[in-house]
């Protein structure tokens, strides 16, 4: 297996250099790498945050009230004969 070029100490300075407002080609001219690899990284951590703040169980939550919202709001409407309820 390749060794990495990138320890996880530098991926994780260059994130925070973008997370400053450096932009992406800047970083990726400077430090030698495709723009492919950096957007990889920047997804990976962002998937990994996402998953130790609790995100996705949040916006899974929030879908299935809206969800929620939507049946009853048509039922409602089809319960007052067509109106249209604002809201």
């Amino acid at each position: 297996m390749r060794k990495p070029r990138f320890s996880d100490e530098q991926i994780a300075a260059i994130l925070a250099e973008a997370a400053a407002g450096v932009p992406a080609a800047e970083l990726c001219r400077r430090h030698g790498m495709s723009d492919t690899t950096f957007y990889t990284w920047r997804s990976r951590r962002w998937q990994q945050d996402e998953r130790k703040s609790g995100c996705a169980e949040l916006r899974r939550a929030l879908a299935q009230q809206q969800e929620q919202i939507r049946r009853l709001r048509a039922c409602l409407e089809n319960h007052a004969g067509g109106e249209s309820i604002s809201g």
